[in-house]
C-alpha cells in the first residue's frame, strides 16, 4: 500500500506563525493604548462629559458629583487628597520598557528563523 505523507508545519513555519501573531496583536493594540478620552460639553446642560471610543461618559468632579453647573453638592465629605502613587507614574514608563523589549525579542527571534530557513535552503 503507498502512503502519501502529509505535510506537516514545520518548526520555523509555527515560529514564523507565532511571530507574525504577536506582531499584529501588538500592532492592534497601540491604537487603543494611545487613544485618550476627549473632553466635550453639552450646551445645552453645560455638562461636561469624556468622549472615547466607547461612547460619552459623564465626567465627574473630585467629590463624585457630575460636572455640570446645577449639580447638587456631595452628601459626604469630599475624600482626602492622596498623594500621587508612585506606581501610577512609573506605569508607563514600565510599559514602554516591557514593549521595547517584547519588540527586541520579537527581532531576534525573527533573525533566529531567517537563519534556520536560509541553513534548510542550502
Amino acid at each position: 500500500m503507498n502512503r502519501i505523507a502529509s505535510p506537516r508545519p514545520r518548526a520555523a513555519s509555527r515560529a514564523l506563525l507565532g511571530a507574525l501573531a504577536l506582531v499584529s496583536a501588538l500592532a492592534a493594540a497601540a491604537p487603543a493604548a494611545a487613544q485618550e478620552p476627549a473632553p466635550w460639553r453639552d450646551e445645552g446642560t453645560g455638562c461636561w462629559y469624556l468622549r472615547g471610543g466607547t461612547g460619552l461618559t459623564p465626567r465627574l468632579r473630585r467629590d463624585g458629583t457630575p460636572d455640570c453647573p446645577g449639580a447638587p453638592p456631595a452628601l459626604t465629605a469630599p475624600p482626602v487628597a492622596a498623594a500621587p502613587s508612585r506606581w501610577a507614574e512609573g506605569l508607563d514608563e514600565r510599559a514602554t520598557r516591557d514593549l521595547a523589549r517584547a519588540v527586541e525579542r520579537l527581532e531576534r527571534e525573527m533573525a533566529a528563523l531567517r537563519q534556520a530557513i536560509e541553513r534548510q535552503a542550502r
